[in-house]
């Protein structure tokens, strides 16, 4: 895939946000397109009982997904997708979609690939280090024509595995969250904004008037989801978000995305190490092994309240 940006100057950052969201690759300002930044336990078979009519699919990397309706475009689509790190193929080509609220979770052991073919959807590796295609709501995230790239924050947001280190230790949450919505908002209308997020993950407004280390790390984790659903993005990439949790406050977090993805019909992509939680909470679990697709199974997702529920269940604690 050849770059139509190679060696173009990054995106600048607002002021302050620390690399994940303004600072490096992660992030962009307010209408940024994507685009690429300038750096960059196998599930036991019978996890997948939890579906009763799930099947998997031959782990070639090239397994069809769910199709959305006809007509519609996905939210996310991978074509023969693939990631190098100098001379290493760190992912090998995967091909999926995904639909509009639907989840997708992957799975694997640590290195297995995960986070690069999150970041690789995202438009966070340089696109000479990519092949194939990745479109989020049928635009391209590399290679695309100026205005025709997925926006950040817009089209898609990304959460990252530490909360703590997500928010800029010096601002707070308000701040914070006023920096990636539209600059033609008043403060009134940021700080509206930005408190109907809040209580959609049943946080208090004065929330936004705190710093992150007076927050416990239940309540940053929350406020992340609030920052990332600020602007309604049609797809949210979740690396990892409940790793530092408690099994009670984890339960509560992927609860929270799990409805948030209903109410709000977007596509999540969960990266994850709790097998069970994958597979009780997703409509289709990837697995990924080396950096190839292994196993890639389908089927009606148990992610009702009181399935969830379980995964923190003395008997099924994980």
């Amino acid at each position: 895939m050849q770059s139509a940006a190679e060696g173009a100057a990054a995106p600048s950052a607002p002021s302050g946000l620390p690399p994940q969201f303004g600072g490096g690759a992660a992030a962009a300002p307010p209408g940024a397109p994507l685009q690429a930044a300038a750096s960059a336990v196998a599930a036991p078979q019978t996890a997948a009982s939890a579906y009763a009519s799930a099947s998997v699919s031959p782990p070639n990397g090239e397994a069809d997904a769910p199709h959305p309706a006809s007509g519609e475009t996905p939210a996310v689509e991978a074509i023969r997708l693939a990631a190098y790190y100098g001379d290493t193929e760190a992912l090998k080509p995967v091909s999926f979609t995904a639909a509009a609220g639907s989840i997708t979770a992957l799975i694997g052991p640590s290195g297995s690939g995960k986070t690069t073919l999150a970041r690789a959807l995202y438009g966070l590796l340089p696109e000479r280090r990519t092949s194939g295609t990745a479109r989020l709501n049928g635009k391209p995230v590399y290679g695309a024509a100026p205005g025709e790239a997925p926006v950040r924050w817009h089209d898609a947001a990304f959460i990252f595995q530490d909360p703590q280190a997500s928010f800029h230790p010096l601002m707070t949450i308000g701040r914070q969250f006023a920096e990636v919505q539209p600059p033609k908002l008043t403060a009134a209308a940021n700080r509206a904004a930005a408190a109907k997020a809040l209580s959609e993950v049943q946080l208090a407004e004065h929330v936004l008037d705190r710093y992150p280390h007076e927050l416990s790390g239940g309540m940053l984790s929350r406020a992340m989801i609030a920052l990332a659903l600020l602007n309604h993005p049609r797809v949210l990439i979740a690396d990892e978000p409940t790793a530092a949790l408690d099994p009670i406050v984890k339960r509560e977090v992927l609860e929270l995305l799990a409805a948030k993805t209903r109410e709000h019909q977007m596509a999540l992509i969960l990266i994850t190490h709790d097998i069970k939680a994958a597979y009780y909470m997703a409509d289709r679990v990837l697995e990924l092994k080396d950096g190839a697709l292994v196993r890639d199974t389908v089927g009606t997702a148990a992610a009702s309240a009181s399935a969830a529920r379980q995964l923190t269940g003395e008997e099924d604690a994980v």
